[in-house]
C-alpha cells in the first residue's frame, strides 16, 4: 500500500491539474467556444456547468471542441472518466482538509455542480465512508408506508431528526449523517440543527461513478454499526448499493445552491454532454 507521502504527492499533482483546468476554462472558453455556450444556454445550462464540461476538452491534445462531431463528446467523457478513475484510487479513510477539497473540486468538474467539503464553516467528520440502507421515514402526520414507493424497505417507527419534511422528494432522496458525532454538536445543537436541516448534499458511488442529489434528512447511524452514513431506499437503489450487504462506500459533499435551483435526484453527466452537442 502506498505510504502517506506517496499519496500526498498524488493529491498535489491532481490539485495542480484541476487548477490548470479552471484557469484554461476562464481564459479560453468564451473566446473559443461561443457557439457551444449559446447552445448550452438554449438547453438551460448555467455558464458554470458549461465551462466545467469544456475544461476537460481544453486539456486534450487537440485543444478544440467540434460541437457537431459526436466523437468529441465521446472523447470528452473518456478523458474525464479516466481522470476520475485516478481520483478514486486516492480515496481513503480519514482524509485531511486538503484531500477533501481536491475530491470536491474533481467531482465538481465531473458533474457540473459546485461542491464543498466545508460550507459556511460547517463540515461532516468524514466525507468518505460506508453508507447503509435506511427505511422510509414518516413525512408528516397521516403518512403511511402504502404512500411510498419501494415499500419492501419498510418504514421507521418514528419521524427523522428534523420532523416533517417540506416535500415528498426530500424523503425520497435523503441521507442520514452522524450529526451526533460532530465535536460541537452537544454545545451548539440549537444553532447547528437548523443549518443541517434538509441541507442539500451530493452522494457519489466511486464504484460505478453514479451520483445523486439528496438532503440531510436524519441523524445516524450509530458508530458501532461501522457505517458513517445512511441512505433512503431510493438513494440506495440508484447508487446500486442494494446487494446482500446493503452497504458500500460513498463520498458525501455539500452543494452550494443558494437559489435552490438544483433538483433532488440522480445526476447524469451524459445528459449534460448531450445538451452541449445537440
Amino acid at each position: 500500500m502506498p505510504d502517506q507521502n506517496y499519496q500526498q504527492n498524488h493529491f498535489n499533482r491532481l490539485k495542480i491539474a484541476l487548477e490548470s483546468h479552471h484557469k484554461k476554462v476562464v481564459e479560453d472558453f468564451q473566446l473559443r467556444h461561443s457557439r457551444t455556450l449559446k447552445k448550452a444556454k438554449q438547453h438551460g445550462l448555467t455558464l458554470a456547468s458549461t465551462a466545467i464540461l469544456a475544461g476537460s476538452i481544453l486539456s486534450s491534445s487537440s485543444g478544440s471542441l467540434h460541437t457537431t462531431n459526436p466523437h468529441s463528446s465521446v472523447q470528452q467523457i473518456a478523458n474525464l472518466n479516466q481522470f476520475i478513475d485516478h481520483l478514486n484510487t486516492l480515496l481513503k479513510d480519514s482524509m485531511n482538509e486538503q484531500e477533501n477539497n481536491v475530491v470536491a473540486q474533481a467531482l465538481s468538474q465531473k458533474f457540473g455542480l459546485d461542491l464543498a467539503a466545508n460550507l459556511d464553516g460547517h463540515h461532516l467528520n468524514e466525507i468518505y465512508g460506508y453508507i447503509g440502507a435506511e427505511q422510509h421515514l414518516y413525512r408528516w402526520q397521516g403518512d403511511t408506508l402504502s404512500l411510498h414507493n419501494l415499500q419492501r424497505a419498510g418504514i421507521a417507527p418514528r419521524q427523522g431528526a428534523f420532523g416533517d419534511f417540506d416535500n415528498t422528494d426530500q424523503e425520497k432522496y435523503y441521507v442520514a449523517v452522524q450529526l451526533q458525532e460532530l465535536p460541537d454538536w452537544n454545545a451548539h445543537w440549537s444553532t447547528l440543527k437548523p443549518w443541517y436541516r434538509y441541507r442539500k448534499v451530493f452522494v457519489y458511488n466511486p464504484d460505478n461513478q453514479k451520483g445523486v442529489v439528496a438532503v440531510i434528512g436524519d441523524a445516524g447511524p450509530a458508530k458501532f454499526t461501522g457505517k458513517t452514513f445512511g441512505g433512503s431506499p431510493e438513494v440506495m437503489q440508484y447508487l446500486n448499493r442494494v446487494d446482500g450487504s446493503q452497504k458500500g462506500k460513498v463520498v458525501i459533499l455539500f452543494i452550494k445552491d443558494d437559489e435552490n435551483k438544483i433538483a433532488l435526484g440522480p445526476v447524469k453527466v451524459s445528459d449534460l454532454n448531450l445538451a452541449l452537442n445537440n
